[in-house]
């Protein structure tokens, strides 16, 4: 008898979530598992009732469960407010992060409820420092989100016309509400000459909130976790300020450059460039797809994933695409710069857009840089690839559950 796994998630969420879930319960089926995928807002809860009713009534026909963030572990009472369901301490679970660890919304709901078993996806590594500073006795593990696989292998994909140039995969992430770059008026007084100077560092290095922090505590000999400590409830408001002056800035450096590029979303028209921009209307996530797979290039900014993955570059290369991304240390790890993939960021890297024209007019060399990024890819950043690290590292901790 095949062991279960029970996968919760919602579609009321993020349009890229819901897919990519049903992508990731696809894969720990293949892996030989009976996986029973649950929307916890489906039929009035139903759904949701049925499946922690498995879980509390047959607890040794489990391997593990799955939620993203904290899928899984609340349902609502009469009143429709959402309250922690108790579980049987033996059951593993992981909650599958889709974001970084100091969006509140994303963990909190997880961290709040005591389970002895639990275990953290992270996107990016340096969010592994994090967690391990606030929540040291939680396992964690370095899981970026995959890649969507295209219906096609490459050669097909290469010969498909691709009547799309350059395409940025983003939101503006409230460009048009933060017009004037004005460091945020932080209200902790003691705390300003650090914040404004992790700020102005993430301006022009391609490092995570994380690792701006860091490197400016430790520029001041403030290293002890307990500096870190304070500064924990200023991650996500910083987050929020330098995520969308990075993506203006990438995209005013482009149309400084007389690069066309095709963005999605009515939102866009708001920017200042918006006349030299090809905009999209918003679109459902297949249709997201199809776009991908009629650019010639993505556009990528890491969402300040600069030590991780971002499904958008895995997806754009699992689609014949080439990617232009933000620096990454693992994806410079994974990739060969200027052969699979083009670096850049506001510093050292800028003069790397430059190629973008090449990149986009000469068919011979995006296409040995596709096919390269392409096999990788392929290899390495599939969601089978995710499943089955995630599945070796529990059968490594609770190997009683796999049997």
């Amino acid at each position: 008898m095949k062991k279960k796994v029970i996968v919760f998630s919602s579609r009321i969420t993020h349009p890229a979530v819901w897919p990519n879930t049903v992508s990731l319960a696809q894969a720990i089926a293949s892996l030989g598992f009976s996986v029973e995928l649950c929307d916890i807002n489906a039929n009035g809860f139903k759904d949701l009732y049925r499946c922690l009713s498995i879980i509390q009534e047959y607890p040794d026909s489990l391997a593990f469960t799955l939620g993203i963030a904290d899928c899984g572990l609340k349902a609502p009472d009469s009143n429709y407010n959402w309250q922690p369901v108790p579980r049987p301490a033996a059951i593993p679970h992981v909650a599958f992060l889709f974001d970084t660890p100091y969006n509140e919304g994303a963990v909190r709901g997880t961290m709040q409820h005591s389970m002895p078993r639990l275990m953290l996806t992270m996107m990016d590594r340096d969010s592994l420092r994090y967690m391990d500073t606030f929540y040291p006795e939680t396992h964690k593990i370095f899981l970026p989100v995959a890649g969507t696989e295209a219906d096609a292998d490459i050669d097909e994909l290469m010969s498909r016309p691709r009547p799309i140039g350059l395409l940025y995969c983003a939101s503006n992430w409230g460009i048009d509400i933060v017009r004037a770059w004005h460091l945020p008026d932080w209200t902790d007084a003691a705390a300003v000459p650090l914040l404004d100077d992790v700020a102005e560092y993430m301006m022009t290095h391609p490092v995570t909130t994380v690792r701006a922090f860091e490197t400016i505590l430790h520029t001041r000999g403030l290293d002890e976790p307990e500096y870190m400590r304070h500064m924990q409830p200023y991650f996500w408001p910083m987050l929020r300020y330098i995520k969308p002056y990075r993506r203006q800035k990438g995209l005013s450096l482009l149309v400084g450059h007389d690069i066309p590029v095709h963005v999605i979303g009515d939102y866009w028209k708001d920017t200042p460039f918006a006349q030299k921009l090809a905009i999209h209307p918003r679109v459902s996530y297949d249709e997201f797809l199809q776009l991908i797979g009629q650019a010639k290039a993505i556009f990528s900014d890491m969402g300040e994933f600069n030590n991780g993955g971002h499904e958008r570059v895995f997806t754009a290369m699992l689609h014949g695409t080439a990617v232009v991304s933000e620096y990454s240390r693992y994806l410079a790890e994974e990739f060969t710069a200027g052969k699979d993939i083009i670096f850049y960021d506001f510093d050292k890297r800028t003069k790397n857009l430059s190629l973008i024209p090449q990149l986009l007019s000469d068919d011979a060399y995006r296409g040995s840089m596709v096919r390269r990024a392409y096999q990788k890819a392929y290899a390495r950043h599939r969601w089978l690839n995710r499943a089955r690290a995630l599945v070796d590292a529990l059968a490594l901790l609770y190997p009683e559950r796999f049997v």
